[in-house]
């Protein structure tokens, strides 16, 4: 009796101890080996395609696709096999974590997934070696296997696939420590991690129930080409073969800190700006951990220095998906499909580019995202739907193995954009587009003169063509904006650093419209109206920056009641901007507020065209120039003739990018008439001003003969 209870006990404590045991292969030995690959006559080791007359390594029945795709993909995503459950890589049900070597082994995309040879070998031999490597692996579409030197799991200095997972199902791995391949996060060597054993094992099936990743505030310098390094690290274990996609180095990711050149993995999620909103856990684009949780959570706490950490599984599935590059969304998707849905992944973290939550409006209402249904957005790649971020940011600088064209200079480029960001004042990222090449089917960007005064004989057609007026490629006869003196204005300013470009002073790239909309290579009409600008003030928090001159408060209406429109070219019956009859500047955005966010900042910037001085201030208030809220007379023409103290608009009189006149960015086109600025000589300032000002102004000017030039009394900052 004595005997028979020991025995009895022995047997309770083994099965308690078995299910402490999560991953342990159970069962007599048989289940998985063989002695001799012999019985009655027949060949025993058949699991798997290089199963049969051979016998395997280990002694076992299969191989790693012999036992992990049991029914070559005709069964469940969990098979029993031998009184053991077996997760299946290949199979018809639910994708687990990992995702489904059924999208690369049934279909024609090899680029769905990890091409291991004996499911589907890769055809691209752009593949080989591993995109991002930094140290060539000596992968090859006929060796790149699940384990081992050539694959991902076991011991990845070992060759031999089932070789290096040798005892690694026999391991006790309740405690997941990373010493050995049996007790690493999914037999991945190194790496560490909480693996899902809920109501729905192996899966990431909600916010609750879900393997938990191991993540590092920063990569991690010890990792190899056979080591994930000392953080364990599943971002880390990519760089195994994807080390450039995953460092700290400039010429991986741009070191530790933005402006990043690739997009950054183990790094923690800021707890600033759009990404402070992403709160709950989401199984679509998942988070790593610094500090693993003993059960799946569905909490993220972005901090910005430690936990919720962006690794390359929030964007990649691990096996093989249904998506373009392993994506775990439709990231491409169908040409000309829902780019909504296509960027549905990027939005859990970049909360702020679909509007909602603080937000004020969608990258979707933007020119560059497609603002709406009748106008396509940003397009350079024939892999996207229009408007789609990949036309601009490139997440590794590769596809396909290659960097897309333009790649000179070759690389990664700040804020992954697909060409350099800033250069000179004909060498900046935004001209890659607007100047009618890189841009599928050109862009029309037309001068002030032409958009809102319907100024037909305008000539330049886009901001290349507008910004390329005045040095260096034009000294005395035309002028711009000068870009290198905005990035020195703006470096240190309202968020502003040195890595920004210019444009960006003006212009927010995720929220500008074009104005008009949808008809690029028309004037303004009152249905085709957009808002290019943001005030340069408000990029102080850039994820709430929105277009400036839409909402009450901000048109010229509001900055003052005596703003009166100017007529359109050749015309006394309709007016700027739009072409209607509205005159009270009610459709016109607040220029004045917007430029001297700049024009009246102490102190001005400087100008390297007037030798390196700085500008002159503007001041518009009432105690300022007459051509702001300064009460004034003189001589005016119609429009002006009913009131003494117009104000105006700074657009009314300048170009806001670049001008075919003489200095001071001199429109072309002023109240309906046409100036001829092209030199500092009265005649040119005549031309200007007589569009609203009477003959000369003659009687007004004391000692005046004729030939004195306007500007000497008449300018900004003077008081006459």
């Amino acid at each position: 009796m004595k005997k028979s209870l020991i025995y009895i006990l022995s047997i309770i404590f083994s099965l308690v101890l078995c299910g402490q045991i999560k991953a342990k292969v159970t069962g007599v030995c048989s289940n998985c080996h063989t002695m001799h690959n012999s019985q009655g006559g027949s060949e025993m080791a058949v699991y798997g395609p290089s199963s049969g007359v051979n016998p395997n390594p280990c002694l076992t029945l299969g191989d790693c696709v012999g036992c992990h795709a049991y029914n070559s993909g005709t069964g469940d995503n969990v098979e029993e096999i031998g009184g053991s459950l077996v997760p299946q890589v290949w199979h018809i049900g639910a994708d687990l974590a990992a995702g489904n070597f059924r999208y690369i082994a049934t279909g024609t995309d090899d680029n769905k997934g990890h091409n291991v040879f004996a499911i589907e070998q890769e055809n691209n031999s752009d593949m080989f070696p591993p995109p991002g490597y930094e140290t060539d692996p000596e992968i090859t579409a006929t060796n790149f296997s699940c384990a081992g030197k050539y694959g991902c799991h076991g011991d990845r200095t070992v060759t031999g696939e089932t070789t290096s997972m040798k005892g690694a199902h026999h391991a006790d791995d309740s405690t997941i420590d990373g010493l050995s391949t049996g007790t690493s996060y999914r037999f991945l060597k190194g790496v560490l991690g909480l693996e899902n054993n809920g109501d729905n094992p192996w899966q990431n099936a909600s916010l609750t129930d879900h393997n938990e990743y191991k993540g590092l505030t920063s990569p991690d310098d010890s990792a190899s080409d056979t080591s994930p390094g000392t953080g364990g690290s599943i971002s880390g274990f990519c760089a195994e073969c994807h080390e450039y996609y995953h460092g700290d180095d400039l010429d991986e990711t741009g070191a530790s800190f933005s402006p990043w050149i690739r997009h950054p993995t183990d790094i923690s999620l800021p707890s600033s700006g759009e990404y402070k909103n992403y709160i709950n856990y989401s199984i679509v684009a998942p988070l790593a951990r610094v500090t693993l949780p003993e059960t799946p959570s569905d909490a993220v706490t972005p901090t910005g220095t430690n936990d919720d950490i962006v690794m390359c599984l929030s964007c990649h599935g691990a096996h093989a998906t249904n998506f373009y590059k392993l994506m775990r969304w439709d990231y491409n998707g169908d040409k000309g499909g829902d780019l909504a849905q296509q960027l549905s992944g990027c939005n859990v973290c970049h909360t702020s580019k679909m509007g909602g939550v603080s937000y004020a409006r969608s990258y979707l209402d933007s020119a560059h995202g497609t603002q709406n249904d009748a106008i396509t957005g940003v397009s350079r790649l024939n892999l996207y739907t229009d408007g789609h971020c990949a036309h601009c940011h490139e997440q590794h600088a590769s596809i396909g193995g290659d960097e897309p064209s333009p790649d000179s200079p070759a690389g990664p480029d700040d804020y992954l954009l697909f060409s350099d960001n800033h250069t000179s004042q004909t060498v900046n990222f935004c001209f890659d587009c607007h100047c009618g090449t890189t841009q599928t089917g050109g862009i029309f960007n037309r001068s002030y003169s032409y958009r809102a005064g319907d100024w037909s004989d305008d000539t330049p057609g886009d901001i290349f063509e507008a910004f390329k007026y005045g040095p260096p490629t034009n000294l005395t006869t035309s002028s711009s904006h000068r870009l290198d003196d905005i990035s020195t204005f703006i470096n240190g300013k309202w968020g502003y650093t040195a890595n920004s470009n210019p444009c960006t002073a003006c212009h927010n790239p995720h929220a500008a419209q074009g104005d008009p909309a949808n008809s690029p290579n028309n004037a303004k009409s009152f249905g085709t109206r957009g808002y290019p600008v943001s005030l340069p003030s408000d990029h102080v928090d850039k994820y709430v920056w929105d277009v400036y001159g839409d909402d009450t408060g901000e048109k010229m209406r509001d900055y003052s009641s005596y703003y009166q429109a100017p007529y359109r070219s050749g015309s006394t019956s309709v007016y700027e901007p739009d072409g209607s009859t509205t005159i009270d500047g009610t459709n016109l955005t607040d220029y004045v507020t917007f430029c001297t966010d700049c024009h009246h900042y102490s102190p001005t910037p400087v100008s390297s065209r007037l030798g390196d001085t700085n500008l002159k201030d503007i001041d518009w208030s009432a105690t300022g120039d007459y051509h702001g809220k300064k009460d004034g007379g003189g001589g005016k023409k119609a429009p002006y003739t009913d009131a003494t103290n117009y104000v105006l608009a700074c657009t009314d009189c300048h170009e806001p990018h670049g001008s075919p006149n003489y200095c001071y960015l001199i429109r072309k086109e002023v109240n309906g008439g046409t100036t001829d600025f092209s030199g500092n000589t009265r005649a040119a300032w005549d031309s200007l001003c007589i569009q609203c000002h009477t003959s000369k102004l003659v009687s007004y000017c004391s000692g005046d003969d004729g030939s004195a030039l306007c500007s000497v009394c008449h300018s900004h900052g003077s008081n006459f």
